[in-house]
């Protein structure tokens, strides 16, 4: 369960009703919310480039034998002539 609370006078104030009996022991990781939701979605981003990133790494390193190459880009897209 994840609740949003205020601290008052050192003291957690839940912003909804717990539905939890009086005297239930709980475990608490504490999370300074910024700007609302900014921190969820900051973590949801890093979740995102997570997943990106093992994308990339799954990519092949090894070199395609068809000799093409990144300096050929635009000549084969645009139709440019070499122009070193």
């Amino acid at each position: 369960m994840t609740i949003k609370a205020v601290v008052e006078n050192g003291m957690l104030k839940p912003l909804e009703e717990l539905k939890l009996p009086d005297g239930t022991l709980v475990d608490a990781q504490l999370t300074p919310a910024v700007n609302g939701d900014r921190t969820q979605r900051i973590e949801e981003q890093r979740r995102a480039v997570d997943r990106l990133l093992k994308r990339l790494d799954a990519i092949p390193q090894k070199p395609s034998d068809d000799k093409f190459s990144a300096r050929d880009h635009d000549a084969i897209l645009y139709g440019w002539k070499d122009r070193r």
